[in-house]
């Protein structure tokens, strides 16, 4: 069973507020270019004056509220709410969102360009917008260093006031990359650090994946869900793009899965607005709506995998977007009746996870959310 430490700093300054707190935590996750939220409760049954050292150690939106497992920092998000509903049962309820939150409540307030810039350092400029100036500041803030080799020009307009966790999206989607916020510590200090993966996070290899997962075995349960009401195999994009002389340049672009449609399965047609960079040509606005396409499949299989007690996976060890070995025999996928090899035998990446800490009652144990499968 591991060691969960939970304590807490100031979000501009980084000053430690409490380096150890008794918070009952239920769950925390992360998500891959997302947002993950932490549920715990402080234990109101300790003197007023520690009680009052741990409520101001927990002051929502200026304390950012860290875990450590066996002493590596493994999640931090700033502290937003109290969602207190009675004195009755003796407990604060306490609600933190990871770093990305911050993002979302940061907006592009000034015209910003870059112009046919690497899309790594639009992912760091963005970041540097929301996180400079007085009153915006994170403290230990690391930003990775590198190049993606994909260059984009892209503006952004003062008067949208776009939230800079959109924005990023945006030229994620555009320039086919990934981040993610990461805890982490150089030897003596936690800090978040941004990630950047171009085109993926992680291990690039599946066939070098490590961890293996097994049902029955390690795994105590798995999903495998399919979902066909949310996608599409008819999809439009339409895009504007300011001309030289004022006005205003429309492009239309429509990708068809003829394959899906060639198989029986009927047309589900969707149109929507191009978000990215500037638009530079009807070649770019074709990719755009190609890539989004094969996001939107129309059925999709996104499984999870819960793993508990001794055989849960470290935290630190789960890097986003790297894969692991998904083995298993269920009534889903029957093991084979004669060699009794497992029905389902693939590589697959981890895109999140929530881990639940042991408590009283609450038996420690980690989900973990995987990439679509094939």
């Amino acid at each position: 069973m591991s060691e969960y430490r939970f304590w807490s700093s100031r979000l501009r300054t980084g000053e430690i507020l409490a380096d150890s707190l008794p918070l009952r935590v239920s769950s925390f996750s992360r998500a891959l270019g997302g947002v993950g939220e932490l549920s715990a409760s402080l234990d109101l049954r300790a003197t007023a004056a520690r009680n009052t050292d741990y409520m101001s150690a927990l002051e929502p939106r200026r304390t950012v509220l860290w875990v450590s497992q066996d002493g590596f920092p493994v999640w931090a998000g700033v502290v937003w709410d109290w969602p207190h509903t009675s004195v009755l049962d003796w407990t604060l309820p306490v609600r933190a969102l990871t770093l990305e939150s911050l993002l979302d409540r940061r907006e592009v307030r000034a015209d910003l360009t870059f112009t046919a810039a690497d899309v790594f350092d639009v992912a760091r400029g963005l970041v540097a917008a929301a996180t400079t100036g007085a009153g915006r500041e994170v403290a230990g803030l690391n930003v990775d260093g590198g190049l993606s080799g994909v260059a984009r020009t892209v503006t952004l307009l003062g008067t949208d006031a776009k939230k800079v966790l959109q924005a990023l999206r945006d030229v994620a989607a555009d320039g086919d990359f990934e981040w993610t916020l990461e805890p982490g510590t150089d030897g003596d200090t936690a800090g978040l650090y941004l990630r950047l993966g171009c085109p993926r996070l992680g291990q690039p290899d599946a066939g070098d994946a490590g961890t293996v997962l097994r049902f029955p075995g390690n795994v105590v349960d798995y999903s495998w869900p399919r979902t066909g009401s949310a996608g599409v195999n008819s999809l439009a994009v339409t895009a504007t793009s300011p001309a030289a002389d004022g006005t205003q340049v429309t492009w239309r672009s429509t990708a068809v899965d003829s394959e899906d449609v060639g198989y029986g399965y009927p047309v589900v047609e969707e149109t929507v607005q191009y978000s990215g960079a500037v638009v530079g040509g009807q070649a770019q606005v074709d990719t755009y709506a190609a890539s989004l396409l094969a996001e939107r499949r129309l059925t999709a299989t996104v499984p999870s995998v819960k793993v508990a007690g001794p055989n849960a996976p470290l935290l630190r060890e789960l890097v986003l977007g790297s894969y692991v070995w998904l083995l298993a025999s269920s009534p889903l996928h029957p093991a084979d009746p004669t060699t009794g090899a497992p029905g389902l035998q693939r590589p697959v990446r981890v895109v999140g996870w929530t881990a639940t800490p042991p408590a009283d009652g609450q038996e420690e144990s980690v989900e973990l959310v995987l990439g679509e499968a094939e």
